[in-house]
């Protein structure tokens, strides 16, 4: 086998494995990965040697395992040895280590600095979705760290539009037409408890109507 097929093959098993992860399955993301481990660690300086350990990192992550941080540490460090590498490469490594200080570690204030970061770079590289997805996690930061009566709304949300599919603008648009319903003074505990928290046919509603208005412009 070629070289060049050799990396095709390697590239396969990482895909099959990051798909594996957003399935909610880093256990099969791991078996994925572990019988071309050794194969991908020969080939120093490719694509695939710098997304190696930020795979295995996100599948940690996803098992809440402490041992995640090594692998995603690597990540950086391997990410600066390759040759113009591109910048999803960075920006996925920044967003999967601010899901280990969030989820993990329990460091909210550090893995907002750390989306702050992937946010920027994404919206220099004019990835929509990637920005907007990262301004909701920031957003479900502030949300928590301030004890927000708006929290569970949110978090609602996110359930819904990720299960139905919405893209991330939709649901970050979404949010913020939901917050001009309850007015400025929702974070108030008495109106939170006159409004109650919303159902997930609601933010279906909202979701689905956010959706056509912007159709319609």
């Amino acid at each position: 086998m070629s070289d060049q097929n050799e990396l095709e093959r390697l590239r396969r098993q990482l895909n099959l494995a990051r798909r594996e992860i957003n399935q909610g399955r880093p256990d099969a993301a791991l078996e994925v990965i572990k019988p071309v481990a050794s194969a991908i660690e020969s080939r120093e300086g490719t694509l695939e040697w710098a997304e190696l350990p930020l795979v295995i990192g996100e599948a940690l992550t996803a098992q809440n395992k402490e041992e995640a941080l090594s692998y995603l540490q690597d990540a950086f460090s391997r990410s600066e040895k390759v040759y113009d590498a591109p910048i999803e490469l960075r920006i996925r490594a920044h967003e999967h280590l601010g899901n280990f200080h969030r989820l993990c570690a329990r460091r909210r204030s550090i893995a907002r600095e750390i989306y702050v970061t992937a946010e920027r770079y994404a919206d220099e590289a004019g990835f929509t979705e990637d920005s907007y997805r990262l301004r909701l996690k920031i957003c479900g930061i502030d949300l928590e760290t301030d004890e927000d009566t708006n929290h569970n709304d949110f978090l609602t949300l996110i359930r819904v539009g990720k299960r139905e599919g919405f893209t991330a603008k939709e649901q970050f648009d979404t949010w913020n037409v939901h917050l001009a319903k309850i007015g400025t003074f929702a974070k108030t505990l008495k109106v939170a408890r006159k409004f109650g928290d919303a159902s997930e046919k609601y933010f279906l509603n909202l979701l689905n109507s956010t959706r056509n208005e912007k159709k319609a412009q």
